[in-house]
């Protein structure tokens, strides 16, 4: 699916990825949360944005695909080998671009076990990548301690730092890169990643029946 972004900076492919496996909570993409499957909520937000220039969804779910193309995203079928819970998502990145024919300097890549995410998350996060020629995370203000947390450094620069306080993590919802570094150093996490800060209350990512359950109650009151 293009869209009318048309911006300089050059083209971004925001990609969903949305395999059919789940060990925590099977079927979780297309299981109802408030009205729409989960996997509803990142299209619904990703087709907001203004500044991502193609939609696609990469998946090896039949329900997923067609949930994606009814709502105009281009699918790409992923291989099974790219599809199990030991795959790396920078794989089924460089497949995803490569299928779809190439063309892209940047990928916003947005995982659909994060359904508070908004629009306003992703076009700021690909702002950021844009104007600062850098890839981008997104993170929030967490309160305990985890090998998961950092800080946020005075140039912006996202820095692990597990036992420091005023901590961060990692929230999963947004990852904006140039795609040919990603697809050279197979990782979103660099030295030079810029942090984009999220509230916390829009951070959550569905493992489990009861986070499942949370961000339906918070999509219910919106």
């Amino acid at each position: 699916m293009d869209t009318q972004a048309g911006k300089s900076g050059g083209r971004v492919l925001g990609l969903i990825p949305a395999r059919a496996g789940s060990v925590r909570l099977p079927g979780k993409n297309m299981r109802p949360m408030a009205g729409r499957p989960m996997l509803g909520w990142t299209l619904a937000a990703a087709k907001a944005a203004v500044r991502l220039d193609h939609l696609a969804v990469t998946t090896d779910d039949a329900d997923v695909a067609a949930l994606a193309r009814a709502e105009g995203f281009e699918v790409v079928n992923r291989p099974t080998a790219l599809a199990d819970a030991q795959a790396s998502v920078v794989d089924a990145i460089d497949h995803a671009s490569t299928a779809l024919g190439g063309g892209f300097d940047w990928v916003a890549l947005l995982q659909p076990t994060s359904p508070l995410r908004l629009a306003q998350d992703i076009d700021g996060a690909v702002e950021l990548a844009l104007a600062q020629d850098a890839t981008v995370v997104s993170v929030s203000p967490l309160a305990k301690p985890s090998a998961f947390h950092g800080r946020i450094q005075a140039d912006g620069r996202y820095r692990p730092a597990p036992e420091a306080e005023g901590l961060t993590a990692l929230n999963g919802a947004v990852y904006v890169s140039r795609l040919a570094p990603l697809l050279r150093d197979r990782t979103f996490q660099t030295p030079d990643a810029l942090a984009y800060i999220m509230p916390a209350e829009r951070a959550w990512d569905v493992d489990t029946l009861e986070e499942f359950a949370a961000c339906e109650a918070v999509l219910r009151l919106r």
